[in-house]
Formats: structure tokens, sequence, C-alpha cells
């Protein structure tokens, strides 16, 4: 086996031992809603890496390879130093059942090299957000488009203005927003209902019993996941469920760090769907734009083009 593999192998596998141990850190430290926030940033990473980027670059928003920057038509500064993180490698084997072909399997890790938005320069594309949150404006301008978005995360249940406070009714299927809330706090209560009707709603269609431990667990999860989602989209966060992990042990803690990536994943969807969403309509509103410029000056030149023939003449004429 060639040594130099074998130590980049190593090296990596102590890098995840560091970034367990951070996360562990951040638990038990009272920094969880910390973590949270880089989550909220760094979603597209495993916790992980959200640990290990914020661990070197704590002021890290939009974090990706060299060579992505430089696809983006961005450059890194001169003296910038490359945030280490972990990337996946896999090997090909047999498949177990004798089958034929091979499928991949997770073989180990190694260290792969980015840059946070900061450390580059260039070109800002469309699609490309210097501040990862969505702005006032857009929230406002496209409002409806949003709801639309998170609706369609809401695993077959509908929504349903009422008088009384936000509730989820799980028999029905329904999410009941409260009426005359403000939009903020509504789309809150949307993402907060999303988050309950995939992760509660997903155990009672799959027959699992809700104990109490599991429903205190499941709220955990799903104020989780409703914090995450509402500060990438410019909304303040949700109140969390408070937890002291000060008391966890080591098992508590592995768990519980184990499961912040199923939190990640379903905050990173609906996040995704969202600005998928409002970057769709702003490339519309674009084309809109750009369509009724075009007009304008199309009209506008019929309408001097006989003043400049006239000219023109009157000038040929002298």
């Amino acid at each position: 086996m060639d040594q130099s593999n074998e130590i980049k192998k190593l090296s990596a596998e102590e890098y995840a031992l560091k970034a367990d141990t951070e996360i562990a850190g951040m638990l038990r430290g009272g920094r969880y809603s910390e973590l949270l926030d880089a989550i909220s940033d760094l979603g597209k990473y495993t916790v992980r890496n959200v640990a290990l980027i914020k661990e070197q670059y704590p002021d890290a928003t939009n974090v990706t390879l060299m060579r992505q920057w430089n696809y983006r038509k961005r450059s890194i500064l001169a003296g910038a130093k490359a945030i280490k993180i972990l990337a996946p490698v896999f090997e090909k084997v047999d498949s177990a059942d004798g089958g034929k072909g091979q499928k991949e399997k997770l073989a180990g890790y190694k260290i792969n090299f980015v840059f946070d938005i900061s450390q580059t320069r260039g070109e800002i594309n469309p699609d490309m957000r210097l501040d990862s949150k969505i702005t006032p404006t857009e929230l406002d301008v496209f409002y409806e488009s949003i709801q639309e978005a998170i609706t369609g995360m809401s695993n077959g249940y509908g929504f349903s203005f009422v008088a009384d406070n936000n509730l989820i009714d799980h028999n029905n299927k329904v999410i009941n927003l409260k009426a005359g809330q403000s939009r903020e706090d509504t789309l809150r209560a949307m993402i907060y209902g999303v988050a309950c009707a995939n992760i509660e709603g997903r155990q009672i269609e799959n027959g699992i019993e809700i104990s109490q431990g599991r429903e205190m667990f499941n709220e955990i999860e799903q104020t989780a996941v409703a914090h995450i989602a509402s500060k990438r989209l410019g909304l303040d966060g949700y109140k969390l469920k408070e937890i002291d992990f000060s008391e966890f042990d080591e098992e508590s803690i592995t768990k519980f760090s184990n499961n912040l990536n199923n939190i990640r994943s379903l905050s990173q969807r609906i996040i995704n769907r969202v600005e998928s969403c409002v970057i769709e309509m702003q490339s519309a509103n674009n084309s809109a734009q750009e369509n009724s410029d075009n007009e304008l000056d199309e009209a506008f030149g019929h309408a001097i083009k006989p003043q400049k023939d006239m000219a023109l003449q009157q000038g040929a004429e002298m």
C-alpha cells in the first residue's frame, strides 16, 4: 500500500475525530443555538464539516472548492488560508447477494480544501448570494410563492387558518395557522408545521408509538428544523426546545450528534425548495424587465427614426 495514501487516510480520520470533539464541545458548552445557526448558513455540508468550518473560519457563510469559485468567475485572494473539510471516499464492492454488478461502499475519508466567499473576489452571479439569507424585500415580493414552496413539503398535510394558536392536527393531517398573525409568524408556523408533518407525522404513519420520551425528542428536532430554516429565510429563529447537554453522557452526545444530520437534511430540503423558488421568480422578473426595456427601446427607436430621417434629409438639401 502507498504510504502517502495511508498517511492521508489516517490524518483524515483524525480530522473526523476532531470534528466530533468540536461538536460535543459546542453542545456541552451551551453553544447549541450557535451550531444550528452555522447549519443554517452551511447546511449543504454535513454537521461534522459545519463544525470544522466554523472552528477554522468563524465568519464563514458561503463555502466551496476553489474550482467552483473559478467556475463562477471568482478567484481566491492572495494569502487566503484554505479551510479543511472531510470528503467521503468510496470503493466498489461485489453485491452481497451474489448478483451481478458492484455497488459503492464508504471506505473512509480524505481532506478537501474549501474557501469562503469573503476569501474571493470577482463577479457576482444572480444565483450567488453574498448574504446567505433571503432579504426582507424578497420575502415581501415573493411571499405567496414562498408559502407555496413550503406547502409542497408538508407530507400530504393541509393548511387551515383558525382563530386559536398554531396547532398540528395529526389525526386529520392538518396544520392549523393562527389567523391575523404577521407574515413572518405565519411562515415560521408553516415551517414548524412542515417539520412536525415530516418527523412525528411519518412516525405515526409507520405505526411508531409516540411515547413521552419520543415526543420530547421530536419537539427538539422539530424546533431545530424550524429554527434553521427560519434563520436562512431572514426570519427570527424559531424558539428552541431548551436542552442541558452538560448532563449527557458520551453515548447520548454521540447519538444526538448523529441525529443532527437528520435535522440538517430536512431543514436543508425546505431551504433548497424556497431558495429555488425565489431564484426562479427573480429570473422571471428579470426576464420580464429586460423584455419591457427592449420594447421601450424599440418603441422609442421607432418614434425618433422619422425625426432622424428628416434631419438627414434637411442636411442633404442644405
